[in-house]
């Protein structure tokens, strides 16, 4: 029998483009496409993540922006405003008002009482104009909504320092007179974020982070943070 090139016959494949099979160009090409494919993944998750660090790192510039704002135009902080009440038709004040006007945000960064300072710091910055959403503090539906979030579905708070210290990240002895805290961030985010507004150790400096749910406790090693779990990141300012 006679096998014509590149046809197949009983004993193999023969001639140099063989229908049995690809060349080696062939699969070196297509080794090299799939490895761009690859790359290009790569590069897109990369791409999202630093994408997600900027916001995340942006939410923190903008509550300090807000705070200032306030503190600029009514001279007291947001939450601590003796006055809310009379400045705008739907602001509260905290507690009995006894407290307001200290110069001190009173209340848990994560406070879920109306009757926190911490907790109508958002109220009294949304009234002034220099953030949207809800100013209805009254119902159980208006406090689910009272407090920003994060991309990450988390929640953004603020707290005065001092009290954060003994309450909150036990060991972040802090000196600075407010602290921004973000909730729901995963650890591989937590550390960026690190890198991006302090020293890239999650443990000291003026950003720390820790374990959600952990709070009171100390801040988390930069070493022990697991890229899958989540944390609050919280700073100073």
């Amino acid at each position: 029998m006679i096998v014509k090139p590149g046809k197949c016959g009983s004993k193999g494949c023969l001639g140099r483009h063989s229908a049995c099979g690809f060349t080696l160009i062939e699969m070196a090409t297509v080794i090299t496409i799939m490895g761009l494919m690859i790359v290009s993944v790569l590069n897109g998750y990369e791409l999202i993540v630093s994408s997600k660090v900027k916001k995340l790192c942006q939410d923190f510039n903008d509550v300090q922006t807000m705070i200032y704002g306030y503190q600029d135009k009514y001279r007291v902080l947001p939450g601590d405003d003796p006055r809310a009440d009379q400045r705008f038709p739907e602001g509260l004040l905290a507690g009995d008002g006894s407290a307001t006007g200290n110069g001190v945000i009173d209340g848990n960064w994560n406070s879920a009482n109306v009757s926190d300072e911490s907790f109508l710091v958002w109220q009294h910055l949304r009234l002034s104009g220099l953030t949207s959403g809800a100013v209805s503090f009254f119902s159980e539906v208006d406090q689910t909504q009272s407090s920003p979030k994060n991309l990450e579905g988390g929640r953004i708070g603020i707290q005065s320092t001092a009290a954060f210290n003994a309450g909150g990240i036990t060991d972040a002895n802090l000196t600075h007179a407010l602290v921004i805290c973000s909730d729901q961030i995963s650890g591989k985010l937590a550390k960026l974020m690190d890198i991006a507004l302090d020293d890239g150790q999650t443990h000291r400096g003026a950003m720390r982070a820790i374990q959600s749910g952990s709070m009171p406790g100390p801040s988390t090693e930069t070493s022990l943070i697991a890229n899958n779990l989540q944390y609050t990141v919280c700073m100073t300012f």
